[in-house]
């Protein structure tokens, strides 16, 4: 990749400049007051927003912020810690301000705890979205448990095992070669990625196949791949070296979506952002803001309100309980196509058929009970739904909990009443996940 350092890439460059166009924007607001107003631009709002904000508070938060992921690796990377786009920078900061006073100690366990069991377990979920990782949750499920009551020992060899084969599966679906995590002609880079960049996987996986042909019985504090899998490091039987396995499965899976979307190269075109962009995305968050600050949830109440079960055709139109329970109709029909047409994902792509028959063919769904509706915000509502269902070991009983979201097609947040967009379900991976 071209970029020397993780700031440099272009997602974190947008930001920048953004904040920095602001600050143009806010100085130059006097010359370009006419023809934004031609423009149908509410100026004064536009003005107003700019002081209230504090844009030199704005851009030098984005300034430390785009710091964070370069500090952070050139602090950790060589630990068994990369940054990667999903992580948390208010704990990597904690770290690297801790790093930074000379207790490396402390910000190691500081990273530990974030790996707490419910962040791993949903991570886990997303997870499996991807195909190559979906046959793999089990297993994973197996080393979470493992992890949760301590047995490292039994936890790492097996995370480890799971970025290799899920590596291996994502090589071969994309460059038609079996090369898996520790596969020397194996790369690790992607534009536009934090994980994916040259000082993130390339150098951490540098760290973890370091030869070690010594049985060594001392702690170690570092992953070794080899050591651990070929038996040569028997001191790996920590919580330290079982947080690092799963951070790094997780960072895998930034490379493997940009892999598998064909984005590890950049594209050849991109477009230039300008002022009049930042200014209708602003406007639109303001938008956002101020409908979030009017908005009130409906508080209805099922079995009064709207009914318990019923057809589509029984709930108002362009509601999220309307949204669900078409969706369930077309799981009593087995209408997967259907099924999968009704689910955007957040890079605005409907789900895959095939994907939506694994999940869901192993239960028939014979009727449900909506049990309760609470609307979280102004594009969320949870939908809480009792499902009678037919296993080929019988009937089974399940409740479950649903979020429906407001999204247009490109996957971003919709407001419907102003906005294209339809309800869909944004946790359906999770839906019929074991309690």
């Amino acid at each position: 990749m071209d970029e020397d350092d993780i700031r440099d890439i272009p997602q974190i460059q947008e930001l920048l400049e953004d904040a920095e166009m602001f600050g143009q924007l806010k100085e130059q607001l006097p010359v370009l007051r006419p023809m934004l107003e031609q423009l149908g631009v509410d100026v004064e709002g536009l003005e107003a927003m700019l002081e209230e904000e504090g844009i030199s508070e704005l851009i030098e938060e984005t300034r430390t912020l785009a710091a964070v992921p370069d500090r952070f690796n050139e602090l950790f990377a060589e630990r068994g810690w990369v940054f990667y786009e999903s992580f948390d920078y208010e704990v990597a900061q904690e770290a690297i301000e801790l790093a930074e006073s000379g207790d490396i100690e402390a910000a190691e366990m500081t990273l530990v705890s974030f790996y707490d069991p419910k962040r791993i377990e949903n991570r886990l979920l997303v997870l499996g979205q991807i195909d190559e990782f979906r046959p793999r949750i089990d297993l994973a499920e197996k080393a979470l448990v493992d992890y949760e009551a301590g047995r490292y020992h039994a936890c790492v060899p097996v995370v480890l095992s799971l970025i290799d084969g899920f590596v291996q599966d994502v090589y071969v679906s994309v460059h038609g070669e079996a090369l898996d995590f520790s596969s020397r002609e194996a790369t690790f880079e992607a534009w536009d990625s934090m994980a994916a960049h040259p000082t993130g996987l390339e150098k951490l996986r540098g760290t973890f196949l370091k030869g070690r042909k010594k049985t060594r019985t001392e702690e170690i504090s570092v992953p070794y791949r080899h050591g651990i899998i070929h038996g040569m490091d028997l001191g790996y039987d920590t919580k330290l070296v079982a947080a690092k396995t799963w951070a790094t499965l997780f960072a895998v899976r930034e490379w493997a979506i940009k892999a598998k979307e064909n984005e590890l190269e950049p594209p050849e075109d991109e477009e230039e952002r300008t002022i009049a962009d930042v200014v209708e995305q602003e406007q639109r968050i303001q938008r956002i803001r101020q409908r979030g600050e009017e908005w009130e949830p409906r508080g209805l109440v099922v079995g009064d309100d709207i009914p318990e079960t019923g057809v589509s055709e029984d709930y108002p139109q362009g509601t999220p309980e309307r949204a669900f329970v078409e969706f369930l109709m077309l799981w009593k029909q087995r209408n997967y196509g259907g099924m999968a047409n009704e689910l955007i994902t957040r890079d605005g792509t409907t789900e895959n058929p095939g994907k939506i028959r694994d999940q869901f063919t192993n239960l028939d769904l014979k009727s449900f009970r909506l049990v309760d509706i609470t609307d979280s915000s102004l594009v969320f509502t949870d939908i809480t739904v009792e499902l009678e269902l037919e296993h080929s070991t019988g009937p089974v009983t399940k409740t479950k909990k649903v979020r429906v979201g407001a999204r247009q097609e490109d996957g971003e947040s919709a407001i419907l009443e102003e906005e294209d967009g339809m309800w869909t379900i944004t946790n359906h991976i999770q839906f019929l996940a074991p309690e």
